[in-house]
């Protein structure tokens, strides 16, 4: 019997992800790539948006649960972040301003004003610092765990990575990449840490549509480990208060220039790091507050689902008279 679920039997889509995986799938061209996004509900319907980025190495179908349950009060995006997903996969280009970039223009293509911004890890940095670059796209933010870097004192000129950090770059780097089935996949990860605490549903969500075919039933990760390592690399560099950036400059100046209403969460048993981050991003950014989920990990949509769903709804509701600057 499999373990996985699999949303594609004999070729054949099962009933239950029709609607996602033929008539959700869009595409919008931004800053030369292809990104491609999910959408619940009518975009015609008077309905606030809601935008939805998720972290370094998944992809925009692990928010389903969460997208179901807020499409009842917004229609609700999606994306797949470049090199992630069914999203165009440059060869460069994969800095912080980037994935901004790459969402401040998302919104612009489609004409999106006002929408709360819900971002997991490195997806919250996303909307944080685009947020930044386009204030109107924004109500509200619920930012889970971003990576930042404090743009309020200087950055040392030199710093070298430590040695642990080092290592679990180059074993990103060296992660298994290809699978014999959909079946491995689901058996290898959902028996380890850390996606092992992952809702299953969830999990099957990533499985379905983190890999593609290469094969009759052989599958390969979509975020290949080397572009996922170049990712890690930077994030590594934040967490140090040492990512220099290109000729852009730093991007998280961007933070002191939000206007919307922001709450930056930390979860009661992450890394230390992640609560260092989180702290750092509700002392500079204006009109930010700072919560904490008692009883999760750095994984809260995908394994505290519910308990994510009343802190968005709450904060909205606290928030619900404020307009975007």
């Amino acid at each position: 019997m499999a373990l996985y679920q699999a949303p594609v039997i004999l070729g054949i889509l099962s009933p239950s992800i029709i609607a996602m995986s033929i008539n959700s799938f869009h595409y919008v061209k931004v800053n030369g790539i292809q990104l491609c996004f999910l959408r619940w509900g009518d975009p015609k319907s008077k309905k606030p948006p809601a935008l939805l980025v998720h972290g370094t190495g998944f992809v925009a179908a692990t928010w389903r649960p969460i997208a179901e349950a807020l499409m009842k009060e917004y229609v609700v995006f999606a994306i797949d972040r470049r090199g992630h997903g069914r999203s165009t996969v440059p060869k460069k280009g994969y800095e912080f301003l980037d994935f901004a970039e790459d969402l401040a223009g998302f919104i612009e293509a489609l004409g999106i004003q006002g929408a709360y911004g819900i971002g997991h890890s490195a997806g919250a940095t996303d909307i944080l610092l685009a947020a930044g670059l386009l204030p109107h796209g924004f109500a509200r933010v619920f930012a889970m765990e971003p990576t930042v870097q404090d743009p309020t004192i200087e950055w040392p000129t030199e710093i070298e990575l430590s040695e642990k950090q080092r290592a679990v770059i180059e074993s990103r780097r060296r992660r298994c990449e290809e699978f014999a089935s959909r079946d491995e996949v689901f058996e290898r990860y959902s028996s380890r840490p850390p996606l092992n605490i992952w809702r299953s549903e969830i999990l099957q969500e990533y499985v379905a549509h983190g890999f593609k075919e290469v094969g009759s039933e052989r599958v390969r990760l979509r975020c290949s480990p080397d572009i996922e390592a170049t990712m890690i690399e930077s994030i590594y560099r934040a967490m140090a208060n040492c990512y220099h950036g290109d000729w852009r400059g730093d991007p998280f100046s961007l933070l002191l220039r939000i206007h919307c209403p922001v709450t930056v969460s930390s979860s009661a048993h992450s890394p230390a790091i992640y609560r260092k981050m989180a702290e750092i991003a509700a002392r500079v950014i204006p009109h930010a507050r700072l919560f904490r989920f008692d009883r999760a990990g750095h994984y809260v949509p995908q394994a505290n689902p519910e308990m994510l769903l009343d802190a968005i709804r709450k904060f909205a509701q606290v928030t619900l008279m404020r307009t975007p600057v």
